[in-house]
């Protein structure tokens, strides 16, 4: 049965703008799997993560799309999705802007083997029940010191998602707005007290 769009997740852009090599290799992935007929749509997700120290005004998003498009696919068949900044953003942003709308319930998503947790985490939780997801991970190809570094950070993210989470019931769109709406304000409140 053929998905109704593959989602591929951002992650921070180098400061120049440009793709890392875990990013290209999960947009190369989304487009494995459209050249192989599991969708004849893409979602890029992202728009800046709160940790990127890159200057570029353009979007992860819109840099995942022009890798694409340099990789050969067609731009009618991509879709942006251009406010999320974390990956809980993510799955609510695709959800209530492209999915929902599109009334699509048969996706696969794309992201990094470290990040595939959380990820599912997320995205199941998001979801709710009336979704069909499949996941496919791919290899962040990293020297082993930097990846123990990313896979710690990420342990320690995906417990404070579980906490977060813990009290939203699947499916729950209203709550989710609610704890990005908190999530928002206190990042905020961070950046006022480093200036």
């Amino acid at each position: 049965m053929q998905k109704d769009a593959i989602i591929v997740l951002s992650a921070n852009l180098n400061e120049d703008g440009s793709l890392p090599l875990l990013l290209k290799e999960r947009v190369l992935k989304g487009i494995e799997l459209f050249n192989r007929g599991i969708s004849n749509k893409i979602i890029f997700s992202g728009k800046k993560g709160f940790e990127t120290s890159c200057q570029s005004f353009e979007s992860e998003a819109k840099a995942m799309k022009s890798f694409a498009l340099m990789n050969g696919v067609s731009e009618e068949n991509i879709l942006l999705e251009e406010n999320a900044r974390t990956t809980l953003e993510n799955a609510f942003f695709v959800k209530t802007k492209l999915l929902e709308p599109n009334n699509w319930k048969n996706i696969s998503i794309v992201t990094s083997d470290y990040h595939l947790a959380r990820t599912m985490l997320a995205f199941k939780k998001i979801l709710g029940s009336n979704y069909t997801v499949s996941f496919h991970e791919v290899n962040s190809n990293i020297p082993l010191k930097e990846f123990n570094v990313l896979s710690l950070k990420e342990n320690l993210k995906l417990l404070k998602y579980k906490q977060k989470l813990s009290q939203i019931h699947e499916g729950d769109s209203n709550s989710v707005a609610e704890l990005i709406h908190k999530n928002e304000t206190n990042q905020t409140n961070l950046q006022i007290k480093a200036d």
